[in-house]
């Protein structure tokens, strides 16, 4: 059995008996995009990504932001805080899709 067809330990007949086919999703199994993004730190704390409601991603890359565009697939480069300073997190406004924070390692938003 491939792990395609298998949702704990049950097969794709056993799944269709308990989710309807029309509740079911195909998932493919090659990535549509790869996020190309060196020097993205792997750290708990810190929160370096997030998806805007007009599909835009904003990702922090040391003292670096990059906006990337879903839609179009251009990549803006937004700012450079300099060598001094890394940005630790960045998060879209719920209520607006233009307002975006960023905080640094030195406690500026």
């Amino acid at each position: 059995m491939n792990k395609r067809s298998c949702f704990y330990g049950l097969d794709q007949e056993q799944v269709s008996k308990i989710i309807p086919v029309s509740e079911q999703r195909d998932i493919p199994e090659r990535p549509y995009k790869i996020l190309d993004a060196p020097g993205l730190e792997d750290d708990y704390y810190c929160n370096l990504l997030d998806w805007s409601k007009s599909n835009h991603l904003v990702v922090g890359l040391k003292s670096n932001v990059y906006i990337w565009s879903a839609s179009d697939g251009q990549v803006v480069k937004l700012c450079d805080f300099g060598a001094d300073e890394t940005v630790t997190s960045v998060r879209w406004a719920k209520s607006n899709n233009h307002l975006l924070a960023i905080g640094t390692s030195a406690g500026h938003v």
